[in-house]
């Protein structure tokens, strides 16, 4: 027995840890735990000897250095009590490294992982999600990467995450349909009076003005007129999907490649791709595609014109240089819109089906011409069908089935159209094509998913776009938007065990004529469009401005929110992003010293916990505020300012000074 008359809180509280540790529950005990510092251990840090003494280089030895060292060690005690505790011990044994962990549970992170954003990456434009992204811990560094800002693309030096907490997530909804999923701090740019305003997510009020993307070709790359597969199958396709994918036709390259020099013997070939030497590759002008694709670079080839793709065993070949016709874009509509695959990888089968009555021969033609393989119709015949007990006669839809391998490797990873309807994605090709084969694609797609409905009464016509894709939602707005349309997106929610479907719709004389500039439906759905063009003249309507109409708590699509972190220069506006339906977003890590030179240190909801003052106007306290700001940040934002930025806005102050008040006031501020 200890002999004690009484316990205290702290005792009682480590009495329970002991018995959560001696119960296993490690991760209950964890959360209870207090987190601090012995007294001499504190003093050791006062006087310089202490927790990470010599750690970090942009540290004197002051009265703040020891404060913020003391508050380092707190927290990262706190953060490592809150990992899982494999987490934690890996980072004590230096397995992993958590850089800043004393900021690791504070920094604000936002976005839902299911936000489509508009990117270039490598000079090609597509749409990805964060969650698809290769971040490995809690941040990547990519090497080219651009947002979709106001003023073009921006570069992305990092994109982070982090775990989302239950309860922190907001929906905004505007009054075109469009949303975001954001967690409550995240900052969203308002437009009040002409000018732009960041509010944090919780801040934003039904009726306030948000931004969206207006049309513009920036979402546009350069127009791509053949696929490279070549190049295309080894940078897309998983490695395992590729052992029996094979070149053909490359005899004469081998040869040339020989012939000039450029390498002594196939065997020194082999070598140098790092293979057994296969005599028969060279002599029958095969070769697998991977090894073919380390050959081209290996031997600067880049004309291999006659060569084509196939798979063992198969007659079914793809030319290498896949040119980009009609045909084929028609039928990557019909496939976003209505396809579907049929793939066993165990059995070998790679079929892919475009169910659609109507048009089945009219897409059973090109399947078959522009991919070189078997096309199929099925369906038709009588089946019946059980609705709500009662049993119903129908003919089962028309089902055209295409494929083999390589027409399956071209669509689900060249293209990237993900399996399931769910899942649909407009594919990267779209925002690469000139406007002839994107008028080919957005038809098949309208026509294949969509409908249109001219009602003279009412002089209006009504073009509608549907799918369960929240991504294709997304996606399929943002490209609408910036051609110059201005679609309402509809939420229309079925059964608890149905998945919510989306419309988009488009109405009213301008959306109807520009979208009759980019689609045409191929039956006589364009009939409504032609009547009403030829009978209802434009009108004069103001364009509707962005407005919030709801704001509701949210549930994650995933376990992590992210942040992208912008190459911004200093405004605002720099920091700022499409993303979604083309909603304008902020970047979280938006630090800018500056910010308190123009506006003095005020509580402007942006995470800043500093006392209130204007803006300084003097150099004593231009520091100062320099010196509360660079604090402050650090709450939220790891790293400091800019040198020339720091420089230019500090300038103006310095004026007249000599050398020793200027000296004198960078001591100050150090």
């Amino acid at each position: 027995m200890l002999g004690l008359q009484s316990l205290s809180g702290p005792l009682i509280r480590e009495i329970v840890n002991m018995t959560l540790l001696e119960r296993g529950l490690t991760s209950y005990r964890n959360v209870c735990t207090r987190v601090g510092t012995p007294v001499f251990d504190a003093h050791l840090i006062d006087v310089g000897r202490g927790f990470e003494a010599h750690d970090n280089a942009n540290l004197q030895e002051n009265a703040e250095t020891s404060h913020k060292k003391k508050a380092d060690k707190i927290s990262k005690e706190q953060y490592l009590l809150q990992l899982p505790p494999e987490l934690a011990d890996h980072h004590l044994r230096g397995d992993l490294h958590i850089h800043d962990l004393e900021y690791f549970g504070t920094r604000p992170f936002c976005i839902d992982g299911s936000t489509a954003i508009p990117v270039r990456m490598e000079n090609r434009i597509r749409s990805i999600r964060p969650d698809e992204l290769p971040i490995e811990g809690d941040e990547w560094r990519p090497e080219d990467l651009s947002a979709l800002t106001p003023k073009g693309w921006r570069q992305v030096s990092k994109v982070t995450r982090r775990r989302v907490n239950p309860g922190e997530m907001l929906r905004i909804r505007t009054s075109g349909g469009r949303s975001l999923t954001v967690t409550d701090e995240h900052r969203i740019p308002v437009r009040t009076g002409g000018e732009m305003t960041i509010r944090r997510a919780d801040e934003v009020r039904a009726g306030d003005a948000l931004y969206r993307v207006s049309g513009t070709d920036t979402i546009r790359g350069e127009a791509v007129g053949a696929i490279d597969l070549v190049r295309e199958l080894p940078a897309s396709v998983p490695a395992h999907l590729l052992e029996n994918v094979y070149v053909r036709g490359a005899r004469e390259i081998f040869i040339d490649a020989v012939r000039t020099g450029r390498a002594t013997s196939y065997t020194e070939i082999s070598q140098a791709l790092g293979v057994k030497h296969q005599k028969q590759w060279y002599t029958r002008g095969t070769m697998p595609v991977t090894l073919f694709g380390a050959f081209c670079s290996r031997y600067s080839v880049e004309d291999y014109a006659g060569v084509t793709i196939g798979v063992t065993g198969s007659e079914h070949e793809l030319p290498a240089l896949l040119t980009l016709r009609p045909e084929l874009i028609r039928l990557l509509g019909f496939f976003v819109a209505e396809g579907n695959y049929n793939v066993s990888l165990e059995a070998g089968q790679y079929n892919l089906a475009i169910t659609k009555n109507r048009q089945a021969p009219a897409i059973l033609a090109p399947a078959r011409t522009t991919l070189n393989t078997y096309a199929t119709i099925a369906g038709g015949t009588p089946d019946t069908t059980t609705i709500y007990g009662i049993e119903v006669e129908h003919n089962r839809a028309l089902q055209v089935y295409f494929g083999g391998k390589p027409a399956y490797l071209l669509f689900r990873y060249v293209f990237g159209i993900p399996e399931g309807a769910a899942g649909k994605r407009l594919p990267w090709i779209v925002y690469h094509l000139d406007d002839v084969l994107l008028h080919e694609f957005l038809s098949a797609l309208f026509t294949g998913d969509g409908s249109a409905y001219y009602r003279p009464e009412k002089s209006d016509c009504i073009v509608n776009y549907t799918t369960i894709s929240p991504t294709l939602r997304q996606e399929l707005s943002l490209l609408l938007t910036t051609l110059g349309m201005n679609p309402q997106i509809v939420e229309l929610y079925g059964e608890e065990d149905r998945p919510t479907l989306y419309r988009l719709q488009l109405n009213g004389r301008k959306n109807i004529e520009t979208f009759a500039r980019y689609a045409t439906f191929l039956d006589e759905r364009q009939d409504h469009i032609d009547g009403f063009l030829s009978t209802v003249k434009e009108r004069q309507v103001r364009e509707r401005e962005e407005t919030v109409v709801e704001i509701s708590p949210a549930e994650p699509t995933g376990a992590y929110v992210y942040d992208l972190f912008l190459d911004g220069d200093g405004t605002e506006e720099s920091h700022t992003f499409f993303a979604s339906d083309g909603l304008l977003i902020h970047n979280c890590q938006d630090w800018d010293l500056r910010y308190f030179f123009y506006y003095g240190l005020m509580p402007d909801g942006n995470g800043t916990k500093a006392s209130v003052a204007g803006p300084a106007r003097r150099a004593e306290v231009a520091v100062l505020h320099a010196v509360k700001a660079l604090g402050s940040a650090q709450t939220n934002f790891a790293g400091g300012q800019g040198y020339y930025n720091f420089l230019t806005f500090m300038a103006p102050f310095f004026e007249g000074m000599d050398y020793e008040e200027i000296r004198q006031l960078m001591q100050m501020f150090v």
